[in-house]
């Protein structure tokens, strides 16, 4: 192979790397990852995945139940993505056992709440958490 024919495959070798680089970089901008854009300027919408929030809910669950968690399930099955409120909402269950006022723990046993806390799927911030009694027909906020 000649000294030209080197230089003619080195050419196109270059010419074939800046044509795929540019065609990459036009499909990645025309997909712009999948997300809309509102207006000019302002940021692209997302949608926060389910369990992005996932720890900080686990600790405003704890905060807001009175008494001593035991122990913190996640019920993983019943998490979903609220269309209507665009919500991420996880749900918990808590076993708690009741302390008196100098947080010792009582012998009455444990009992078990349920607990949903709801995330803002564009923001990922904790709207809110709810508590309910096995006997509660509903979830009520957590002050």
């Amino acid at each position: 192979m000649n000294q030209s024919s080197k230089t003619v495959l080195l050419a196109a070798a270059c010419l074939l790397i800046i044509l795929s680089s540019a065609a990459t970089v036009v499909v990645m901008n025309s997909l712009s990852d999948g997300r809309s854009v509102r207006a000019e300027g302002e940021l692209p919408l997302r949608r926060y995945d389910l369990f992005e929030s996932y720890d900080e809910c686990e600790a405003d669950v704890k905060k807001a139940v009175v008494g001593h968690v035991v122990s913190l399930v996640s019920d993983d099955r019943a998490a979903r993505y609220d269309e209507s409120s665009n919500t991420n909402k996880l749900f918990f269950l808590a076993d708690v056992a009741a302390e008196d006022s100098t947080g010792v723990h009582l012998e009455q046993g444990i009992s078990q709440i349920f607990a949903r806390c709801d995330v803002s799927a564009e923001t990922n911030r904790i709207e809110g958490v709810y508590l309910r009694r096995e006997s509660d027909p509903e979830y009520v906020e957590a002050d």
